[in-house]
């Protein structure tokens, strides 16, 4: 028996008898004194969950302190005993998720006088328990702040520490925005937790919270509390290098609640103008949510129900791309010709029976549908003993209509989208998704003794993603009309066969012991995480012609690829990926006085890699190199060394003036995280065991690729390519090296980070509370790409100033591999993050808070990709992706500034208004500088750009019309470029010098959302009843006045990339390149030199937009 195998068999028997929890409650711990401020001990302590009647109850220790774990959240009145003193009451407590309240009181001696004391002095926002960073968000901010998705990142937006949330919440997502960031993170290190449930996307295809695409899994109705930890030194939270986020869902209670509810948005509640523009073709669009929820008792005091299910359902156009017909202009026009599209769609049909669909007017009414249900049962089964057990289902539908993938199937990635201003594709190019999400949770929380508590909990979840497609099947077809305009066709590149399964399993088990002024806590875990992968790029085939005519004509492509399984496999294509973690921790709370708090613990986790690779022998015998330069060998049947992580924390609390005034709080710890599991089943789909991909490629400067290519006849089936060449496409498994190899490397370890924080809150005038908090972050271990096949470079470019290094070959001399890629480990990045604000908790009607956040952050590399190739090949650059040169972090934001407010006032006995307003001002992110087209000969086209201190460095060419008329002379061009430099803030900051990867950024925006809510209610007896109408509004700012609110866009790029330069002829070591500036399409559709960076960008993100609710609450 090995270490691990042992390891997991001792977890699972501490499972039976320890307890162990995720965060899904709440805690009380306090001290009793009589009236001369002694300690009382022996007094008996009740906490009564008012909504539930729940009672929670121990008895006080020899100091005076007690302590209750595992208590609902929501509000308490707490009841205290203790003979010859008078009882004492104390009403208005509220316990919030993944915080302890702290209750000190005093009694009376003396009588049996029952004394009631309603607390006042308690602020929320001021915890005597809490040590790092982190944001509750209520039912109170849920109901009542602006939301158009109904998603959880509504909320976490409040996050001080977050990234700018422009995109996500106008209902829109783009690579430009840093959306679910925080402190500067990828959102795929987050840790997300429904229920104590992990309910992660932990197969990061993107950067989503939940899983389900853009569907939220969880109804927003049936979220009760959200907690945000940035930096929680509870050693039970875990998984995380960049914020963990619990969220809890409502629960039933002793009076019959419910809510029926109707959401809706179309076209005419969103704005169609920026500045003096009109967006354009916005077409019919309709947002359609019902929904339902109802809780209470089934056994009154005892046992309680809670059910909700909602069904959402929005039609939008989703391609508003239209084609170049001579003589139209505008924001939406393609550079594409109308004829040339009209003639490649005529030729399709009649050589080859092959209709791609519509370029133009395909997606006008594209639906998205998706129905939840998530029902929740808890159980008091008596005083010492409760359980629940919840249950939740998603089923969605998403066409994807808006396709930015700019991966090929071999050879660089394309500078343009798959639909744009230079490029268009037909309606078969698109795909779709098809969701399936469901969990199961349950938690028994148990008080054995006044002193020692256990919890127990455990999930089980499943996560299905299937892509589907439109149309016959068809190779994927790019076809380029110049060097950044392109059109193509056929079955979506990544699409075919695609299909991911997800199951995650969760054991957990916490036990809390008490004595004296020390709260004792040790737990155990086990996860497990299963993955299916069906993944097949480029599996229908894929040609990339240089032109039209070649296409047509026959001649061979510059690029082909074929990604098939084996034949001895049996038609599987679905690699396997499994993963365990079994973790054991300690914990102690001290209370060293009165006032002073300080929590120490460590946590300890063993991964475990569980399936067995397959072997494959050519692979573990081919050279490559390592990261050093020298020259080895990788294991195709081998997973990383699993090695136990010990992350050790410690926290301090200190109440400096003893009524929690002022509150001085830290800490400092390790924190370790998970990787997108995608990264893992690269190594599972890429050593050439289950399925083989075949790529050539001229950029791949190989006399055999261009030879292949050179002779290649087009084939609508690439089997028929396959079979002929027969010696280039092995049909067993094990027996030949990928043209793409990836591998992870055997020292492979997931990330973690070294977390330092220091806070300060203090109670200011009219209820306010100022926070001022300082973190800083250390990268311990972190992730990147390297491509073990490049060699180094042979020579330098003879660019003038610009002499980076330059590749005659990117291939090792007798390498079957075109590129060997090797998910390696650094620690290399840090981060600082520092926030200062004040807020008001809701009281008298209203509440409110504002912060203001700088942070920098560098990183070697953010891995920006999902398959190993474009996490690679994404990577700017001034020399290649190898290069391990410290940046500015992809999603980092330099100032944020977030802030919202509500008030809500009661009249004529039976109405009540509320109105709420949330502020948002930010960069929208961070972009490179970089050429149109690989410069260095490296293969990729991601080179940073030489700022030239004049254009008269550089040698230009004339830019040509197809009929060879002179458009552009090179000498405007070049007095353009002087311009345009000069205007830039960053490049005529930087002239003579590299631009940095990430160095420029997007102008400061400033956002306002509102919420309108209108209740008319009557009383029954002590319930209430209320219809509700409410206005979300959104950028409200353009509402008002349409030059406001616009959003800024790069006129030359898009996303994080601006391509100034292209490339009209290449350069080596002896030979300087031809350049031409890149034209730009103004707001008129006029295609221009560029003069300016950014101009506004003409659709709704920059537009506002309204959704409607009608709500009938009982």
């Amino acid at each position: 028996m090995n270490v691990k195998t042992t390891l997991l068999l001792v977890l699972m028997l501490l499972a039976t008898h320890l307890g162990f929890a995720q965060v899904t409650s709440g805690a009380m711990s306090g001290i009793v004194l009589d009236n001369e401020n002694k300690s009382l001990a022996g007094a008996i302590v009740k906490a009564i969950h008012e909504p539930s009647g729940t009672v929670y109850g121990t008895a006080t220790q020899d100091d005076g302190s007690f302590n209750l774990q595992n208590l609902r959240t929501g509000p308490y009145r707490v009841e205290i005993h203790f003979i010859g003193f008078e009882t004492k009451i104390e009403k208005d407590i509220l316990v919030r998720l993944g915080e302890t309240y702290f209750l000190k009181t005093s009694m009376k001696a003396g009588g049996t006088e029952l004394s009631e004391v309603v607390v006042k002095t308690d602020n929320p926002l001021i915890n005597s328990q809490r040590t790092g960073a982190s944001t509750n968000i209520g039912t109170t901010e849920i109901n009542t702040l602006p939301t158009v998705n109904r998603n959880i990142s509504d909320f976490t937006r409040l996050t001080p520490q977050g990234g700018p949330s422009f995109a996500t919440s106008m209902g829109s997502s783009s690579a430009q925005f840093n959306d679910n960031s925080f402190g500067g993170r990828d959102g795929r290190y987050n840790n997300i937790q429904i229920n104590g449930a992990n309910f992660n996307n932990s197969f990061g295809l993107n950067s989503n919270l939940l899983p389900g695409g853009n569907a939220q899994p969880i109804s927003l109705d049936a979220i009760e509390e959200i907690q945000v930890g940035f930096a929680p030194y509870d050693v039970r939270q875990t998984g995380f290098t960049g914020a963990n986020i619990n969220a809890i869902t409502r629960s039933g209670t002793n009076e019959i609640h419910g809510s029926a509810y109707y959401f809706f948005k179309n076209q005419s509640f969103t704005g169609m103008k920026v500045g003096d523009y009109s967006v354009p073709n916005l077409g019919s669009t309709t947002k359609n949510t019902y929904g339902i929820r109802l809780g209470g008792p089934i056994i009154k005091n005892k046992l309680f129900y809670f059910v909700n299910v909602e069904h959402e359902e929005s039609k939008a156009p989703g391609v508003t791309y239209v084609a170049n017909r001579g003589g139209a202009a505008g924001a939406n026009v393609s550079s594409v010709p109308a004829d040339s599209l009209d003639k490649l769609r005529s030729f399709l049909q009649s050589k080859y029976g092959y209709d791609p669909g519509a370029y133009e007017n395909f997606a006008n009414q594209a639906v998205n549908k998706n129905t939840k249900v998530l029902g929740r049962i808890d159980y008091n089964i008596n005083d010492k003993n409760k359980l629940f057990v919840s249950y939740s289902y998603m089923k969605a539908q998403e066409p994807i209509t808006q396709v930015n993938a700019t991966s090929t199937g071999a050879g660089s990635r394309l500078t343009n989208n798959r639909e744009g201003l230079t490029s268009m594709a037909y309606q078969n190019a698109f795909y779709g998704f098809d969701h399936k999400v469901w969990s199961v949770s349950g938690q028994l929380t148990s008080s054995i003794t006044s002193r020692l508590s256990n919890d127990l909990f455990g999930t089980y979840s499943s996560v299905q993603d299937t892509r589907s497609t439109p149309g016959d099947k068809f190779p994927f077809v790019d076809i380029d009309l110049s060097s950044t305009s392109t059109m193509r066709f056929g079955t979506e590149l990544f699409s075919y066969k695609n299909d991911l399964t997800n199951k995650n399993l969760n054991i957990i088990d916490n036990v809390t012991y008490n004595y004296k002024h020390h709260s004792f806590l040790a737990g155990a875990a086990y996860e497990y995480l299963s993955f299916g992968n069906s993944f097949l790029p480029s599996g229908t085939g894929y040609y990339h012609y240089k032109s039209l005519s070649d296409f047509m004509n026959g001649n061979g492509p510059i690029a082909f690829a074929y990604t098939y399984p084996f034949a001895d496999q049996g038609g599987n294509t679905y690699v396997k990926a499994n993963f365990g973690q079994a973790s054991i921790y300690l914990q102690d709370k001290y209370n060293v006085t009165r006032d002073l708090t300080l929590t120490a613990g460590v946590r300890v986790e063993q991964p475990m890699y569980t399936y067995q690779l397959p072997d494959n022998k050519y692979i573990d015998t081919v050279k490559v190199f390592d990261k050093n330069g020298n020259l080895t060998t990788y294991q195709s049947d081998k997973w990383p060394k699993a090695k136990p992580v010990v992350s050790p924390r410690i926290g301090v609390n200190y109440d400096v003036l003893g009524n929690r005034s002022l509150v001085l709080r830290g800490g400092t710890g390790i924190f370790a995280g998970k990787v997108p599991f995608v990264w893992f089943t690269n190594q599972a789909g890429g050593t050439g065991t289950l399925i083989n991909t075949k790529t050539f490629a001229l950029t791949n400067k190989s006399k055999s690729d261009s030879a292949f290519l050179n002779n290649m006849q087009f084939s609508k089936d690439p089997s028929n390519v396959s079979e002929s060449n027969g010696n280039l496409f092995p049909q067993k498994a094990g027996q030949t090296v990928p043209s793409s190899v990836a591998i992870v490397s055997p020292e492979f370890k997931m990330p973690r980070i070294w977390r330092t924080n220091i806070g300060v809150d203090a109670k200011l005038l009219y209820g306010f509370v100022g926070t001022a908090e300082f973190i800083y972050t250390k990268d311990l271990v972190n992730v990147y790409m390297r491509n073990a096949a490049l060699p180094n470079a042979q020579t330098t470019l003879s660019n003038g100033a610009d002499n980076r290094p330059y590749w005659t070959s990117t291939k090792q001399t007798g390498s079957p591999a075109n590129s060997y890629y090797v998910l390696e480990n650094s620690n290399m990045g840090e981060s600082y993050n520092f926030s200062i604000g004040v807020a008001r908790p809701a009281r008298k009607g209203w509440y409110g808070s504002l912060y203001y956040t700088v942070s920098a952050s560098q990183e070697l590399s953010s891995n920006p990709g999902s398959q190993a190739s474009s996490a690679w090949n994404s990577l700017a650059n001034t020399s290649s992706p190898n290069e391990q040169v410290l940046s500015y972090s992809e999603y980092l934001t330099p100032h944020r500034i977030v802030a919202s407010a509500s008030y809500r006032i009661e009249y004529l006995k039976h109405l009540a208004t509320t109105i709420s307003l949330y502020y948002e001002g930010a960069s929208l992110g961070r972009f490179n500088y970089t050429y149109a087209s690989d410069i260095n000969g490296d293969g990729v086209n991601a080179d940073l750009l030489y700022i030239p201190n004049n254009a008269s460095e550089l040698k230009w060419a004339d830019i040509k019309d197809a009929s060879g008329k002179v458009v552009y002379t090179a000498q405007q061009q070049a007095d353009a470029f002087n311009a345009y430099v000069d205007q830039d803030k960053y490049l005529s900051a930087h002239k003579g010098s590299y631009a940095k990867r990430y160095g420029a950024k997007y102008p400061f925006y400033n956002r306002f959302d509102l919420k309108f809510i209108q209740d008319i209610f009557n009383d029954f007896g002590k319930r209430r009843g209320s219809l509700q109408f409410t206005a979300d509004i959104f950028n409200i700012g353009n509402l008002l006045n349409p030059s406001w609110g616009a959003q800024q866009r790069l006129a030359v790029g898009s996303g994080n990339t601006s391509s100034i330069l292209k490339v009209a002829t290449s350069g080596n070591a002896t030979t300087q390149p031809t350049y031409q500036l890149a034209t730009a399409v103004d707001n008129d559709g006029k295609t221009v030199l560029p003069t300016k960076t950014f101009y506004n960008y003409v659709g709704t993100l920059s537009t506002w937009s309204m959704q409607l609710g009608f709500r009938l609450t009982f």
